[in-house]
């Protein structure tokens, strides 16, 4: 997710952590919980989203194919599963950082229409909110010291 967003200019400072979607299949899609395995390659942790996050919104909205010829998520796909996965409780996430968000890099209409499937609306309303007015006092604070903006 914070690859994701930070590879669209979205998120500054972000980490070089991976996350992906393993969609488990006969008994393990009934009790997988999620948990931490460590081997050789490092240390791996897996969380449990609900399968309907995995399917919310059109495939287009989710998904897009990436130079190397995978697909991987939207940059609104993955800002949806980071907030759904901090509203889980079950994520060592932390709440996403507005004021280290670009939003308007979004689509926004996307994102809207993924919040929506995603049962998430008003977390996604609240958070542009917050963007523009942090966008709209930085205007300020620039106008006020004579800097460009």
């Amino acid at each position: 997710m914070q690859t994701v967003l930070g590879a669209a200019g979205v998120l500054n400072n972000y980490t070089v952590k991976f996350v992906t979607a393993i969609i488990p299949s006969g008994d393990l899609a009934i009790n997988t919980t999620g948990g931490i395995v460590e081997s050789d390659a490092g240390c791996f942790s897996f969380k449990r989203l609900k399968p309907s996050m995995l399917y919310a919104g059109e495939i287009e909205d989710r998904l897009e194919p990436t130079p190397g010829g995978y697909l991987r998520a939207t940059p609104e796909k993955a800002l949806i599963d980071w907030i759904s996965l901090y509203e889980s409780g079950r994520s060592t996430l932390s709440r996403v950082p507005v004021m280290d968000m670009d939003l308007s890099l979004l689509d926004e209409k996307r994102l809207k229409r993924l919040a929506q499937a995603a049962g998430i609306k008003t977390d996604i309303d609240d958070l542009i909110l917050k963007s523009s007015l942090r966008d709209e006092e930085e205007e300020r604070q620039a106008k006020r010291f004579g800097l460009k903006f």
